[in-house]
């Protein structure tokens, strides 16, 4: 999650190359799963690593902490998205939440269920899930187990008008 954007312009961070380019400084939220997740060796986990220790410590905040560091701009927080989607909309002015954007460290996959070519069961799984797509269950699903980005208001702000405009 990064801070610091108003609005999506032509030359604003859209993926982590851009990110880790950048002067933005990057954190990471300070929780056992992504400590155990630094200690990798992928390409993109030394390079997320570099960028990091770049700057002084700490390199680990809370989700209070990091929301306060991204309000004051320059400041990108690794983290999952439901740790932060809670503090964010309690935290942060409308105009700040339609500034925060995000930035994947990897490309999503889908997943599936697996089944043989000719199996008995690969007519069943396909059935069922079409079923459950069309009528809603996995969107019902999606929102009950995952917390959606706060929504941005900041373009349905209310105007004050005077009696001029109103003539008739």
């Amino acid at each position: 999650i990064l801070n610091g954007l108003l609005l999506q312009a032509p030359n604003a961070i859209q993926n982590i190359d851009q990110l880790l380019e950048s002067d933005i400084r990057l954190a990471m939220l300070d929780i056992p799963y992504l400590h155990d997740e630094m200690t990798h060796n992928d390409s993109m986990t030394i390079r997320v690593r570099t960028k990091m220790e770049k700057h002084n410590p700490p390199h680990y905040f809370s989700v209070s902490e990091g929301v306060a560091k991204m309000r004051k701009g320059q400041f990108a927080l690794y983290t999952e998205d439901e740790a932060i989607y809670h503090e964010i909309a309690n935290t942060l002015s409308d105009a700040e939440v339609c500034s925060v954007s995000e930035v994947e460290k990897y490309k999503p996959f889908h997943v599936g269920a697996v089944a043989r070519l000719n199996g008995p069961y690969k007519e069943l799984f396909n059935r069922a899930f079409t079923l459950m797509r069309e009528r809603g269950l996995m969107d019902r699903q999606k929102n009950y187990w995952l917390l959606s980005k706060p929504e941005c208001h900041w373009r349905q702000d209310a105007l004050s008008l005077g009696l001029e405009p109103l003539f008739l």
